[in-house]
């Protein structure tokens, strides 16, 4: 039987609010920086630059109010795996009004462009979990040896959407649903989804050091509302901050840890 060990050490908690919730208005700018040489259109580039302004307004309202645990979890060979990836902003975006938008071409780089989005921010504070909102992800094993296809399934209680993460370290993080081969999509509710979706691909485990046993975490992000990854930078930091910025309510997130042995 596999067997996890959870120690909750700290719950921060800075600042304390009324329980009802407060609108809070700031003036943000949120900027993009676009290489010719992307794939990425200047629509898109846009949007970033939207986004990056909303990171920003929360960032602003509610720098204190991440709820953080140092979360100690031990694999079924003992190994040990330490996150943060729990934090909690206590805000969501209420109100995004654009005051203004430009972008400009780098008198240094031709290749290169600068998108800003200059907009007044409404922020809501003071949000709590759904306790409706939920997801059961089954079918993942405490070990896998390199090389063996993984299969899971999922099931959440109401109409969602999800992004499922890869972290392999304290520092590294990947995006592995959705992909090229599936697109991003709602799930119903109750309903039971096999992954990998296509049938004309695996997610097949791959042991990239020489210790003798890895451990990975797969982390599943289950959304109300389609929410993409927009960070330029793909880490597992950038991960843990785009999943602590969705609101609460808004947001259901499922951690599972294998480890990967040689054959």
């Amino acid at each position: 039987m596999r067997k996890y060990v959870l120690l909750l050490i700290v719950l921060v908690c800075v600042e304390t609010f009324a329980a009802t919730e407060k609108i809070k208005s700031v003036v943000v700018t949120g900027e993009y920086t676009l290489f010719t040489t992307s794939s990425i259109t200047f629509a898109q580039a846009e949007e970033f630059a939207r986004e990056d302004a909303r990171r920003k307004a929360l960032e602003q309202v509610c720098p204190l109010k991440i709820s953080a645990w140092d979360k100690l979890e031990m694999t079924a060979a003992g190994e040990t795996f330490t996150s943060l990836s729990t934090a909690q902003v206590d805000g969501e975006i209420y109100e995004f009004n654009v005051l203004e938008k430009k972008n400009t071409q780098s008198k240094n780089n031709p290749s290169e462009w600068l998108f800003t989005c200059k907009a007044r921010v409404k922020v809501k504070i003071g949000v709590e979990p759904d306790p409706n909102f939920v997801a059961a992800v089954k079918g993942i094993h405490a070990v896998y040896y390199d090389g063996e296809a993984m299969q899971f399934t999922v099931k959440p209680s109401q109409d969602c959407y999800l992004k499922i993460f890869l972290f392999v370290d304290a520092e590294t993080g990947y995006q592995i649903f959705p992909n090229q081969m599936d697109q991003s999509l709602m799930f119903n509710k109750d309903k039971k989804v096999k992954f990998p979706i296509s049938e004309i691909y695996d997610f097949v485990v791959t042991k990239d050091t020489d210790a003798p046993i890895e451990t990975n975490r797969l982390v599943f992000v289950f959304t109300k509302q389609e929410r993409p990854f927009y960070q330029q930078t793909l880490s597992r930091v950038e991960i843990e901050k785009w999943m602590a910025k969705i609101p609460n309510d808004e947001k259901f997130i499922v951690y599972s840890l294998f480890d990967i042995r040689k054959k």
